[in-house]
């Protein structure tokens, strides 16, 4: 059993950041299907990606067929394991590259300590505790430059 799921996890890890990432890649660019494109497609992919359902189905399901649990692991890790390739993109792209290094290690903590859903909120809270209000916003790298990271 311990093989099947490493294998299902290692297997939904590959396939879960790829897809994410090519997801949210073509939404930007082109449009997703009937979706026109957009700039905020990162985000709402991130959103789309939600492994609870999946996570709550195999806490039922397992006493009655243990397939189902291999199945919807599989489907819950390929959508958690997503959330996080995503989720460092749009943290790359908001953080100038002088702050990243500091930005990261309060990331990491963050999401150790408290788990993967409000870390971005409070490193972006202490993002925006830099942000320079009185100069415009002109290229939408509002903080690159006028920063000093701790």
């Amino acid at each position: 059993i311990q093989s099947i799921v490493g294998v299902d996890n290692t297997a939904g890890g590959i396939i879960g950041r790829t897809l994410s990432v090519y997801i949210a890649e073509r939404w930007t660019s082109v449009g997703l299907i009937c979706l026109p494109a957009s700039r905020r497609a990162a985000p709402l992919v991130q959103a789309i990606f939600v492994a609870f359902p999946s996570t709550m189905f195999v806490q039922h399901l397992y006493l009655i067929d243990i397939n189902w649990n291999y199945v919807l692991g599989f489907y819950g890790s390929i959508f958690s394991f997503g959330t996080y390739a995503i989720c460092m993109n749009v943290f790359l792209r908001v953080i100038p590259p002088t702050c990243r290094a500091t930005a990261t290690a309060i990331y990491n903590t963050f999401g150790s300590i408290f788990g993967d859903a409000p870390a971005p909120y409070v490193v972006g809270a202490i993002a925006e505790s830099f942000r320079d209000y009185s100069a415009p916003d002109q290229s939408g790298d509002h903080l690159a430059g006028r920063v000093q990271c701790m």
